[in-house]
C-alpha cells in the first residue's frame, strides 16, 4: 500500500518521473510478492486506476486501457465476493439467518461463460468452496477445490490459508453428518495438508478446537502411532491455560481407543480438569471404561454422580440433554437382560431415535 500511495501523492504533485519510478517498483514488488490473494489483485487494480489518471492529467488519451482496467476490477471483485459468500454460507449453518446469493449466481453464470476467471487462484478456491458447501452432492466442485488448495496454497497468507483449510473441511463434515464415512479420511487429510502448511498455527499457538478435531479423526480412522507423536508434538504449541487439560484428556483417549485403560484411568480420575466439556468427556469416558470392565458398583456410583453434577449446572443448553441421555442408556444398558430380542430391540429404536446423542455409535455396537 505504501507504494500506491506514494504514486497518488506524485501525480497529485504532477512528478512524472517520480510517478513513474514508484510505478516500476510497485510492479516489482508485486512480481515478487508470492501471495496472488484478492489483496494482491486489489493492488494491482488500484495501480492500473492509478495509471489511467495519471495519463489522463496528461492528455494521453491514446494510452487509455480501461478494458484492462475493468477486468481487473472484476476479477477483484470476484475474488472477493466468493471469499464473503464462503464465511456467509458458513454462517448460515449455525444461525436462523437466510442470505440473499443472487449475485453470487450471477457470477457462478460468468465464469461458466468464461472460465479464464479461473485462472486467478483467488477466484478458483473461493469459487470451488463456495460450489462445494452450498451442494454437498457437487463432488467434482470439490475434487477441483482439493487440486487449487494442492496447486496453489502458498499463494495466500497464513490466515487465509486457515480460512481455506477450514472451509474444505466443513465440506467433509457435511458429508460426514449425511453418512458418508469415506470422508473422515478427507477431512483428516485436509487437517494433516493444513498442518504441513502452518496453516493453523497463529502466532505460535494452536486452537484446541483444531487440537481436538483432528486428534478424533484420527482415531476413529485407528491412526494411533501417527496421532501419539502427534498429541506430544504440538502440545507445547497449545495455550498454556488449557494446555495440560487438553494433553491428559487428548492422551486418555488414545489409550481409552487402544484399550489400555489402567493408562487411561489415572489421566481421567486424577487430573483437576477445568474446561466443562473436558470434565464431561473424562465422565463419559470413565463410564464406559467401567462398563468394558463390568465394574458396576463403579460405574453405578459414577452415573449417580454424574447426573447430580449435571442438574446442578446451569447454562450448559445442548450440553445437559446429550449427558443426561448418555446416562440414561448407559444406565439401561448395563441393566437389561441382553437375551431377550425385545428388550434389546426397544432399546435400540430408543436410541436410533434419541436425536441429541453423541455416544449412539458407542451404545449401538454394545447393544448389539
Amino acid at each position: 500500500d505504501g507504494w500506491l500511495y506514494l504514486m497518488q501523492s506524485y501525480r497529485r504533485k504532477k512528478l512524472e518521473k517520480p510517478f513513474l519510478r514508484t510505478h516500476r517498483k510497485l510492479e516489482q514488488s508485486l512480481e515478487e510478492n508470492q501471495q496472488r490473494n484478492w489483496k494482491y489483485l486489489h493492488q494491482q487494480f488500484k495501480k492500473q486506476q492509478e495509471m489511467i489518471a495519471f495519463q489522463v492529467e496528461k492528455g494521453r488519451h491514446k494510452d487509455f486501457d480501461f478494458q484492462s482496467l475493468s477486468d481487473m476490477q472484476d476479477i477483484y471483485f470476484m475474488a472477493e465476493k466468493f471469499k464473503i459468500a464462503c464465511s456467509m454460507l458458513t454462517h448460515q449453518t449455525f444461525t436462523p439467518t437466510q442470505y440473499d446469493f443472487r449475485l453470487i449466481d450471477r457470477l457462478m453464470d460468468t465464469i461458466d461463460e468464461k472460465p479464464k476467471f479461473l485462472e486467478h487462484p483467488a477466484v478458483a478456491v473461493y469459487y470451488y468452496t463456495f460450489k462445494s458447501l452450498s451442494d454437498i452432492s457437487d463432488e467434482s466442485s470439490f475434487l477441483s477445490l482439493k487440486k487449487e488448495i494442492e496447486k496453489n496454497i502458498t499463494c495466500f497468507s497464513i490466515e487465509e490459508k486457515k480460512e481455506i483449510y477450514l472451509l474444505a473441511t466443513n465440506y467433509s463434515i457435511k458429508k460426514l453428518n449425511s453418512g458418508e464415512q469415506q470422508y473422515i479420511r478427507e477431512a483428516f487429510n485436509m487437517y494433516k495438508n493444513g498442518l504441513e502448511n502452518d496453516a493453523f498455527t497463529q502466532g505460535g499457538i494452536l486452537s484446541r478446537f483444531t487440537y481436538n478435531n483432528i486428534i478424533v479423526l484420527g482415531l476413529k480412522l485407528r491412526e494411533f502411532e501417527w496421532v501419539e507423536h502427534f498429541i506430544h508434538q504440538y502440545k507445547n504449541e497449545l495455550d498454556e491455560k488449557i494446555r495440560e487439560d487438553s494433553f491428559h484428556f487428548n492422551l486418555a483417549k488414545l489409550y481409552f481407543e487402544r484399550k489400555e485403560y489402567d493408562k487411561a484411568m489415572p489421566l481421567l480420575v486424577q487430573t483437576a480438569y477445568d474446561d466443562l466439556l473436558h470434565i464431561f468427556g473424562a465422565k463419559t469416558m470413565l463410564a464406559k471404561m467401567y462398563y468394558e470392565t463390568e465394574e458396576w458398583d463403579a460405574l453405578d456410583h459414577l452415573l449417580e454422580s454424574f447426573k447430580i453434577y449435571i442438574l446442578r449446572k446451569k447454562d450448559i443448553g445442548y450440553h445437559k440433554e446429550n449427558y443426561l441421555n448418555i446416562i440414561h442408556f448407559i444406565r439401561k444398558l448395563s441393566t437389561i437382560n441382553t437375551t431377550d430380542k425385545k428388550i434389546t430391540s426397544d432399546l435400540k429404536k430408543e436410541i436410533e431415535e434419541t436425536k441429541i446423542l453423541t455416544e449412539k455409535e458407542w451404545l449401538l455396537e454394545k447393544l448389539n
